[in-house]
């Protein structure tokens, strides 16, 4: 076999190919290219959107028409008859022997269930669900709804938000207690046990056979490798990584830092900002200069050449197989559409368009503009502001009238009934499955909270909020107030203004003095200690390993600024203005 790139020429005993894009004999099709024409003993196609001939069917194009033993269907969107089934269109009609259906959105009749509809109504050997948010009953389960009531053969489940029995587990809740075969777990926010590993929390204590964690932000260590922290030390067969922010050796490549020097086997790169070498291509920078097989480009902004296509710039000329474009703003020409410009002229296909603010015409739909005319399968719709029809729904409009199988909205400002909820106005009265609100402002019941106002009762599974301004008590915190005391799981904070600890970090006030595993700073206004640099204050002294900062307004030496004559330029500047 002999095979030549970019981007082709094959010959071999299968087939072969030559380039771009395509051409190719063998012995089981023949095609030649750009985009479509094929041969062979199956079937033959000859053009991009469509012509095709053969024993098993026969299809012409845009977008569909096509027949067979099996279906014969025409097209936008859809018509099809054959023995499995006949279907009409827009959004169906089917019948056949397996089941019948009509549309929107649902009534069907068959062998296996009926099912009306909208949002449920649903009867068969399997199971039965009325609805709105659920009611089924059948052999696998009893669901009643809603937020939850499950019973049957694999589990039970009540709600909100949690209590499960079953096989492979128990959990009560809220925010955890679960035992089983696979693990045991308690809460908040964390204890678990299990043959898979052991961890206990916050945040982070596991022991397992894959690997062992301790906590706050890192220390792992494990068969595969060994990480301490902040941020990084890893040791392990794959690679050794150090850190901050980089040093990293291994048999893929080796990388130094900040920021960057990469070598190895499949390139090699050295920094700010570029330089790469290696067999996919080349580059050196800034910004741009490339060359290598798929494309060579150089630079600022735009020149490529390539076997895909070419372009010189700005603000465009291109030319390949695909399309050909010159510039501003537009003109394009290729096998899908024609298009010229300023703004819109488009030949194609699917449809023909030609002006900035509308005139299209098409197999999908026709519309002229301003501010709507349209017309086609889907809906009709005239405009400005509104007049719409179609099987989904009618609107009239200008701020509403709407009628359809999902729910009817008059307006202003509200009178909506429907499948989830029933509103009337102003402002608010609603009353649905999901909750009942009265209004202003406020008063709601519902299965996730109960809540009156203003400003503030609440009552539910999750929390209690009684106000103002504060007094909440939850499984997450408990907070009283004014102007603050809180205990939680996460944090313990009691005021005025601060006092906190927990596991992430401790801060007292005011104002500051904060420690953590990130950093550590005093007050005021500023000290900073920490592993990536080191601060003071006013208004700048910094030291680490990315630069060095003094102050005021300016001075800073380091890596990023790898680009000196631009740096001295700007130094420069900045001293003439002072």
């Amino acid at each position: 076999m002999t095979k030549h790139c970019p981007h082709y020429t094959r010959s071999g005993p299968h087939y072969t190919r030559s380039g771009p894009h395509y051409t190719r004999t063998g012995p089981h099709y023949t095609r030649s290219g750009p985009h479509f024409t094929h041969s062979g003993p199956h079937y033959t196609r000859s053009g991009a959107h469509y012509t095709r001939t053969g024993p098993h069917y026969t299809r012409s194009g845009p977008h569909y028409t096509r027949s067979g033993p099996n279906y014969t269907r025409s097209g936008p969107h859809y018509t099809r008859s054959g023995p499995h089934y006949t279907r009409s269109g827009p959004h169906y009609t089917r019948s056949g022997p397996h089941y019948t259906r009509s549309g929107p959105h649902y009534t069907r009749t068959g062998l296996h269930y009926t099912r009306t509809g909208p949002h449920y109504t649903r009867s068969g050997p399997h199971y039965t669900r009325s609805g709105p948010h659920y009611t089924r009953s059948g052999p696998h389960y009893t669901r009643t709804g809603p937020h939850y009531t499950r019973s049957g053969p694999h589990f039970t489940h009540s709600g909100p938000h949690y209590i499960r029995s079953g096989a492979h587990y128990t959990r009560t809740g809220p925010h955890y207690t679960r035992s089983g075969p696979h693990y045991t777990r308690s809460g908040p926010n964390y204890t678990r046990s299990g043959p898979h590993y052991t961890r206990s929390g916050p945040h982070y204590t596991r022991s397992g056979p894959h690997y062992t964690r301790s906590g706050p932000h890192y220390t792992r260590s494990g068969p595969h490798y060994t990480r301490s922290g902040p941020h990084y030390t890893r040791t392990g067969p794959h690679y050794t990584r150090t850190g901050p922010h980089y040093t990293r050796s291994g048999p893929h490549y080796t990388r130094s830092g900040p920021h960057y020097t990469r070598s190895g086997p499949h390139y090699t790169r050295s920094g700010p900002h570029y330089t790469r070498t290696g067999p996919h291509y080349t580059r050196t920078g800034p910004h741009y200069t490339r060359s290598g097989p798929h494309y060579t480009r150089s630079g600022p902004h735009y020149t490529r050449s390539g076997p895909h296509h070419t372009r010189s710039g700005p603000h465009h000329t291109r030319s390949g197989p695909h399309y050909t474009r010159t510039g501003s703003h537009y003109t394009r020409s290729g096998p899908h559409y024609t298009r010229s410009g300023p703004h819109y002229i488009h030949f194609g296909p699917h449809y023909t368009r030609s002006g900035s603010h509308y005139t299209r015409t098409g197999p999908h739909y026709i519309h002229f503009g301003p501010h709507y005319t349209r017309s086609g399968p889907h809906y009709t719709r005239s405009g400005p502001h509104f007049t719409r029809s179609g099987p989904h729904y009618t609107r009239s409009g200008p701020h509403y009238t709407r009628s359809g199988p999902h729910f009817t909205h008059s307006g202003p400002h509200y009178t909506r009934s429907g499948a989830h909820y029933t509103r009337s106005g102003p402002h608010y009265t609603r009353s649905g499955p999901h909750y009942t609100r009265s209004g202003p402002h406020y008063t709601r019941s519902g299965p996730h909270y109960t809540g009156s106002g203003p400003h503030y009762t609440r009552s539910g599974p999750h929390y209690i909020h009684f106000g103002p301004h504060y007094t909440r008590s939850g499984p997450h915190y408990i907070h009283f107030g004014p102007h603050h005391t809180r205990s939680g799981p996460h944090y313990t904070r009691s005021g005025p203004h601060y006092t906190r600890s927990g596991p992430h970090y401790t801060r007292s006030g005011p104002h500051y003095t904060g420690s953590g595993p990130h950093y550590t700073r005093s007050g005021p206004h500023y000290i900073h200690f920490g592993p990536h640099y080191t601060r003071s204050g006013p208004h700048y002294t910094r030291s680490g390993p990315h630069y060095i900062h003094f102050g005021p307004h300016y001075t800073r030496s380091g890596s990023h600024y790898y680009r000196g004559h631009l740096w001295t330029f700007i130094v420069e500047v900045k001293n003439t203005t002072e």
